[in-house]
């Protein structure tokens, strides 16, 4: 894809003020224009997106400021996982809260409004937890069943040759995955999109200027499983110290270089 005159005009003028509060792209008093498009993402940069339409057009995403406006959702390997992710996964324990099964399917998510964290029993037989994740023996009025499925829900603390330690609120639980576990993303981070992935934007733009949209709800979705970059592993990212204003303006129009 090559430069278009509108584009470099577009990120030569705006670029140093993106990286900001978006001030450069305000335009107080005009009309403005809602929109809801999809398309591919073209390039990444901390606040933006560049995004290629269905339809064509380029356009400079502004990235919601709340996080929970932002879903990024993709497959990852294994050897993703980092210590500090919030995960969920179900297992059966018994009643000293040890495993008794393996983790066929672990989601890594993002602190939602509708998250639950800790653990969070399949069945709602009152009292049929008493005695699990715990030293003491089960009494005999109140004895724990041999086994009980649980949701966990926590920060990944740990995990080493399929050994995962997560920390479910105040418990802290261990499972093994699965050799064939699937890992499933739902997260508030665009910062993980790469080019190519698929992208929803709801938002708006000042009347005349669709070309800069800022959007209040983003959905990416990749089909590009995180883990399995050659040469290195997409981590998770490090914050790092604003670039200056002509590394801005260049990377900017690196977006739509060919």
């Amino acid at each position: 894809m090559r430069h278009t005159g509108g584009i470099i005009a577009l990120l030569t003028v705006f670029a140093a003020s993106i990286l900001a509060t978006g001030s450069g792209w305000s335009q107080e008093g005009l009309p403005r224009e809602n929109i809801m498009t999809k398309g591919v993402v073209k390039g990444v940069r901390p606040g933006v997106l560049a995004v290629v339409t269905e339809q064509g057009e380029q356009m400079l995403v502004k990235v919601p400021d709340r996080p929970q406006d932002v879903s990024f959702i993709a497959s990852a390997n294994p050897s993703w996982l980092r210590p500090g992710m919030l995960v969920k996964f179900r297992n059966t324990f018994d009643a000293k809260g040890r495993p008794v099964a393996t983790v066929r399917q672990l989601e890594v998510i993002s602190l939602r409004a509708e998250t639950q964290i800790g653990l969070i029993p399949d069945s709602n037989l009152a009292g049929g937890a008493t005695g699990l994740f715990s030293s003491e023996e089960p009494t005999k009025k109140k004895a724990a069943p041999e086994t009980m499925s649980f949701t966990v829900a926590g920060t990944l603390r740990g995990y080493k040759d399929g050994n995962i330690l997560v920390a479910a609120g105040s418990t802290p639980v261990q499972s093994q995955l699965d050799e064939k576990a699937s890992i499933s993303v739902d997260v508030s981070d665009y910062s993980l999109a790469r080019e190519g992935d698929t992208v929803q934007v709801t938002g708006w733009y000042y009347l005349g200027q669709r070309d800069r949209v800022f959007s209040n709800r983003l959905s990416i979705s990749s089909t590009q499983k995180l883990g399995m970059e050659e040469g290195a592993e997409k981590k998770a990212p490090v914050k790092k110290e604003a670039p200056k204003t002509d590394d801005v303006e260049k990377a900017l129009e690196d977006l739509f270089s060919s």
